[in-house]
């Protein structure tokens, strides 16, 4: 601790004598030739070199996510490629209520019961459809629109034709019953 104090007494006894005196100006040159002018010029170019990487990496962050925010938007697929949602959903209404229809009228009929499992597959395909439609890339969605269009009709076309062959049968069991 005396060192210490004797240092400090030292610089505060002599410091007009520091403050006033000025470093020789070749001083100032050798100490400029040891440094190399080359390395600062190094040095900072890294910098702005880092900068720049930085940049770009902010940059290519930011377009991954706004990219990624708009490409898994929760909206229709319906709306997004500017199909009136009406329309159809008025057509799978009415097409779902057909068929629940012509379903009971099978029932009455007394159809087979591996009628029900064929239709099921088709239920199950539309549903696979129906998956597929939120998955889809932009502009493919009309073309599962009309396979869902198309699966509805089918459906109602299988149940027509079975109802018909369905009802000759009762008719004649009617007849001869009578």
């Amino acid at each position: 601790m005396k060192n210490k104090d004797a240092l400090e007494n030292f610089i505060a006894k002599e410091r007009e004598l520091f403050d006033f005196k000025i470093p020789n100006e070749i001083i100032w040159i050798d100490i400029a030739r040891q440094i190399n002018p080359k390395s600062l010029a190094i040095v900072w170019y890294k910098t702005y070199l880092f900068k720049g990487i930085a940049a770009g990496f902010i940059l290519l962050i930011m377009g991954g996510y706004i990219g990624f925010q708009i490409g898994n938007k929760n909206e229709t697929p319906l709306w997004s490629i500017g199909l009136e949602t009406k329309p159809f959903l008025d057509f799978e209404i009415v097409s779902q209520k057909s068929i629940q229809k012509k379903l009971y009228q099978l029932k009455e009929l007394n159809a087979e019961k591996s009628i029900y499992a064929d239709l099921h597959q088709i239920d199950k395909s539309m549903e696979e459809l129906k998956s597929e439609l939120k998955n889809i890339p932009m502009g493919q969605e009309k073309i599962i629109l009309e396979q869902l269009k198309l699966g509805y009709q089918t459906k109602i076309e299988i149940l027509d034709k079975i109802l018909q062959r369905l009802e000759p049968k009762t008719q004649s069991q009617n007849e001869k019953e009578i």
